[in-house]
């Protein structure tokens, strides 16, 4: 089921990227789709604008410089980058025609293919998994990386961590037995209340982090130490529960 965009500037963006691949591919544009924090809500000057591009062929090099001129300068705001998630070639026989979660996609341009299958409650599940399983995996680099950053450095590497935080969170609430799909349509601000019901502080720390986004000048070591943090909590809590063990695979999307 298509949701509507989280506000106007949200659909004020997903007109202007429509436009965009639509000026540059003309007839061979079939869908643009628009989903994440766009559809389910999001963090004024942190959240990206992901979408997923259905179109027939591939781009090529020309598509790509062309479609640069289009947005490269373009103004998103209050959304922080374009994050073009996936193109698919609705030629090409093997193309997978599956992904997106059902209600936290909206349509910018086009339909959905006829046979399109969204990604379903055993494979959310899995793709939360996966993630917990990354950012155990980046625990290492991230502690050290977090000791000595400084400047631009540390204000990209903050960002970076940033990354695993709704996955990790909505994974883990999953696992405490919320309803999946429910999670993947929540916005940051649900899952931090949802999180505080198991656990008081890891629900403070998230409401900490999420009252200090954007991370900017004296806020960023701060934030940046909340984030570290909770997500050594979080995967203390995603051990104890035995959802570490399991392996999957999964697109990028479903974790978005």
């Amino acid at each position: 089921m298509e949701a509507p965009f989280a506000d106007e500037h949200a659909e004020r963006v997903s007109g202007l990227v429509a436009r965009a691949f639509g000026a540059v591919l003309g007839e061979r544009l079939e869908a643009v789709a628009v989903h994440g924090s766009a559809v389910t809500g999001y963090i004024p000057g942190f959240s990206d604008f992901d979408f997923v591009v259905f179109l027939h062929g591939q781009l090529s090099l020309e598509d790509s410089v062309a479609l640069q001129s289009w947005l490269g300068a373009a103004d998103i705001a209050p959304f922080t980058y374009l994050q073009l998630s996936r193109v698919i070639d609705l030629d090409e026989p093997g193309e997978r025609h599956m992904g997106l979660v059902d209600g936290a996609y909206s349509m910018a341009h086009g339909a959905l293919p006829a046979m399109w299958g969204f990604h379903d409650t055993e494979t959310l599940r899995e793709s939360g998994r996966e993630a917990l399983r990354g950012a155990r995996q980046r625990r290492r680099s991230r502690l050290e990386d977090w000791a000595v950053e400084g400047g631009p450095r540390r204000t990209n590497r903050l960002r970076l961590f940033l990354t695993d935080v709704k996955p990790a969170v909505r994974a883990l609430l999953t696992e405490l037995g919320e309803p999946t799909l429910e999670m993947w349509n929540s916005d940051y601000f649900e899952l931090s209340r949802r999180l505080g019901r198991y656990d008081a502080t890891l629900g403070a720390r998230l409401d900490r982090i999420l009252d200090g986004l954007p991370a900017a000048g004296d806020r960023e070591e701060r934030i940046g130490a909340e984030v570290v943090w909770l997500l050594d909590e979080i995967d203390a809590m995603a051990a104890s529960l035995g959802a570490l063990t399991t392996t999957g695979d999964n697109t990028g999307e479903a974790r978005r």
